[in-house]
Protein backbone atom coordinates (compact mmCIF):
# COMPACT_ATOMS: atom_id res chain seq x y z
CA UNK A 1 0.00 0.00 0.00
CA UNK A 2 1.40 3.40 -0.98
CA UNK A 3 0.83 6.22 1.47
CA UNK A 4 0.51 9.56 -0.24
CA UNK A 5 2.79 12.29 1.14
CA UNK A 6 1.15 14.41 3.76
CA UNK A 7 0.45 18.00 3.02
CA UNK A 8 2.43 20.53 5.00
CA UNK A 9 0.41 22.02 7.82
CA UNK A 10 0.67 25.21 9.80
CA UNK A 11 1.86 24.83 13.39
CA UNK A 12 1.11 27.12 16.29
CA UNK A 13 3.91 29.54 15.38
CA UNK A 14 2.63 29.80 11.82
CA UNK A 15 5.79 28.09 10.58
CA UNK A 16 5.25 25.60 7.80
CA UNK A 17 6.22 22.10 8.86
CA UNK A 18 7.72 19.97 6.13
CA UNK A 19 7.11 16.26 6.78
CA UNK A 20 9.98 15.34 4.46
CA UNK A 21 12.50 16.57 7.07
CA UNK A 22 13.60 15.14 10.38
CA UNK A 23 12.48 16.85 13.56
CA UNK A 24 16.05 18.15 14.09
CA UNK A 25 16.18 19.62 10.58
CA UNK A 26 12.85 21.32 11.12
CA UNK A 27 13.93 22.68 14.51
CA UNK A 28 17.24 23.96 13.11
CA UNK A 29 15.45 25.63 10.23
CA UNK A 30 13.06 27.43 12.57
CA UNK A 31 15.45 28.34 15.40
CA UNK A 32 18.86 28.89 13.80
CA UNK A 33 19.52 32.04 11.85
CA UNK A 34 20.78 31.63 8.32
CA UNK A 35 24.55 31.61 8.33
CA UNK A 36 26.15 34.20 6.13
CA UNK A 37 29.68 33.72 4.91
CA UNK A 38 32.16 35.88 6.74
CA UNK A 39 34.02 37.95 4.18
CA UNK A 40 37.72 37.27 4.23
CA UNK A 41 39.83 40.38 3.91
CA UNK A 42 42.36 39.63 1.22
CA UNK A 43 45.69 41.35 1.64
CA UNK A 44 46.21 44.15 -0.83
CA UNK A 45 48.84 43.47 -3.44
CA UNK A 46 49.35 47.21 -3.72
CA UNK A 47 47.98 49.79 -1.29
CA UNK A 48 47.42 52.12 -4.24
CA UNK A 49 44.60 49.77 -5.33
CA UNK A 50 42.67 50.37 -2.10
CA UNK A 51 39.44 52.24 -2.71
CA UNK A 52 39.49 53.40 0.92
CA UNK A 53 42.96 54.95 0.63
CA UNK A 54 42.23 56.46 -2.78
CA UNK A 55 39.05 58.09 -1.44
CA UNK A 56 41.02 59.57 1.48
CA UNK A 57 43.73 60.95 -0.82
CA UNK A 58 41.15 62.26 -3.28
CA UNK A 59 39.44 64.17 -0.47
CA UNK A 60 42.69 65.25 1.22
CA UNK A 61 45.56 65.27 -1.33
CA UNK A 62 48.05 66.26 1.37
CA UNK A 63 47.71 62.73 2.80
CA UNK A 64 49.29 61.31 -0.35
CA UNK A 65 52.23 63.69 0.07
CA UNK A 66 52.57 62.74 3.76
CA UNK A 67 52.63 59.05 2.80
CA UNK A 68 55.31 59.71 0.19
CA UNK A 69 57.48 61.69 2.61
CA UNK A 70 56.98 59.45 5.64
CA UNK A 71 57.46 56.01 4.06
CA UNK A 72 58.11 56.54 0.35
CA UNK A 73 54.96 54.48 -0.13
CA UNK A 74 56.30 51.37 1.61
CA UNK A 75 53.56 49.87 3.80
CA UNK A 76 56.06 47.81 5.83
CA UNK A 77 58.37 50.73 6.55
CA UNK A 78 59.61 50.87 10.13
CA UNK A 79 61.86 53.55 11.60
CA UNK A 80 64.63 51.75 13.51
CA UNK A 81 65.13 54.72 15.87
CA UNK A 82 61.56 55.68 16.75
CA UNK A 83 59.63 52.49 15.95
CA UNK A 84 57.16 54.41 13.78
CA UNK A 85 55.45 52.04 11.34
CA UNK A 86 53.52 51.87 8.12
CA UNK A 87 52.65 54.25 5.33
CA UNK A 88 52.11 57.23 7.62
CA UNK A 89 54.84 56.25 10.13
CA UNK A 90 52.67 56.16 13.23
CA UNK A 91 54.35 55.79 16.60
CA UNK A 92 53.40 52.94 18.95
CA UNK A 93 52.34 55.31 21.76
CA UNK A 94 50.14 57.30 19.39
CA UNK A 95 48.45 54.19 18.03
CA UNK A 96 47.94 52.36 21.31
CA UNK A 97 47.51 55.28 23.69
CA UNK A 98 45.13 58.19 23.71
CA UNK A 99 46.11 60.19 20.64
CA UNK A 100 43.61 62.97 21.27
CA UNK A 101 42.64 65.44 18.56
CA UNK A 102 39.23 63.79 18.11
CA UNK A 103 40.78 60.38 17.36
CA UNK A 104 38.70 58.10 19.53
CA UNK A 105 40.00 54.72 18.38
CA UNK A 106 43.26 52.81 18.61
CA UNK A 107 45.36 50.34 16.70
CA UNK A 108 47.55 47.57 18.00
CA UNK A 109 51.20 48.07 17.13
CA UNK A 110 51.09 45.17 14.64
CA UNK A 111 48.09 46.70 12.86
CA UNK A 112 50.22 49.66 11.82
CA UNK A 113 51.45 47.58 8.87
CA UNK A 114 47.89 47.29 7.52
CA UNK A 115 47.85 50.03 4.85
CA UNK A 116 44.15 50.86 5.14
CA UNK A 117 44.09 51.00 8.94
CA UNK A 118 47.34 52.97 9.01
CA UNK A 119 46.10 55.57 6.54
CA UNK A 120 42.67 55.87 8.18
CA UNK A 121 44.24 56.36 11.61
CA UNK A 122 47.00 58.67 10.34
CA UNK A 123 44.47 60.76 8.43
CA UNK A 124 42.18 61.11 11.44
CA UNK A 125 45.15 62.12 13.57
CA UNK A 126 46.49 64.61 11.01
CA UNK A 127 43.06 66.18 10.45
CA UNK A 128 42.64 66.46 14.23
CA UNK A 129 45.97 68.31 14.42
CA UNK A 130 44.91 70.54 11.54
CA UNK A 131 41.67 71.39 13.31
CA UNK A 132 43.58 72.14 16.52
CA UNK A 133 46.23 74.33 14.86
CA UNK A 134 43.99 75.77 12.17
CA UNK A 135 46.41 75.25 9.27
CA UNK A 136 48.44 72.65 7.41
CA UNK A 137 51.86 74.05 8.25
CA UNK A 138 51.54 73.81 12.02
CA UNK A 139 49.68 70.51 11.78
CA UNK A 140 52.58 69.11 9.75
CA UNK A 141 55.11 70.39 12.30
CA UNK A 142 53.21 68.65 15.09
CA UNK A 143 52.75 65.47 13.02
CA UNK A 144 56.45 65.28 12.20
CA UNK A 145 58.12 66.59 15.34
CA UNK A 146 55.43 65.68 17.84
CA UNK A 147 52.67 67.80 19.33
CA UNK A 148 54.38 68.04 22.72
CA UNK A 149 57.70 69.14 21.22
CA UNK A 150 56.00 71.77 19.11
CA UNK A 151 53.92 73.08 22.02
CA UNK A 152 57.04 73.40 24.15
CA UNK A 153 58.86 75.21 21.34
CA UNK A 154 55.98 77.65 20.88
CA UNK A 155 55.85 78.34 24.63
CA UNK A 156 59.59 78.68 25.25
CA UNK A 157 60.77 79.93 21.87
CA UNK A 158 63.54 77.33 21.71
CA UNK A 159 64.26 73.63 21.94
CA UNK A 160 67.23 71.60 23.14
CA UNK A 161 68.41 68.60 21.17
CA UNK A 162 68.28 65.70 23.64
CA UNK A 163 70.89 63.76 21.69
CA UNK A 164 73.35 66.67 21.91
CA UNK A 165 75.19 66.92 25.25
CA UNK A 166 76.09 70.58 24.69
CA UNK A 167 72.56 71.71 25.64
CA UNK A 168 72.47 74.37 22.92
CA UNK A 169 69.17 76.24 22.68
CA UNK A 170 67.83 76.12 19.11
CA UNK A 171 65.48 78.94 18.13
CA UNK A 172 64.41 77.48 14.80
CA UNK A 173 62.58 74.26 14.04
CA UNK A 174 64.72 71.15 13.56
CA UNK A 175 66.15 70.95 10.05
CA UNK A 176 64.35 67.66 9.40
CA UNK A 177 61.01 69.29 10.23
CA UNK A 178 61.78 72.33 8.06
CA UNK A 179 62.58 70.03 5.12
CA UNK A 180 59.44 68.00 5.84
CA UNK A 181 57.21 71.08 5.62
CA UNK A 182 58.88 72.36 2.45
CA UNK A 183 58.55 69.05 0.65
CA UNK A 184 54.92 68.41 1.60
CA UNK A 185 53.69 71.96 1.12
CA UNK A 186 55.93 72.31 -1.93
CA UNK A 187 57.25 75.66 -0.72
Amino acid sequence: MIIPPRKPIQNQTDELINYGQTVNQQTDEILLPQKKPIPVKKPLKNWRDSKIIQAIISENPIIGRIINKESRGKPNAENPHTGARGLMQIMKDTAEGEPGFNVDWNLDYDELFDPELNVQFGTDYYLGLKKYYGNDKEALIAYNWGHGNYQSFKKLGYWIDKSDKSKIKHTTLPEETQDYIKEILEE
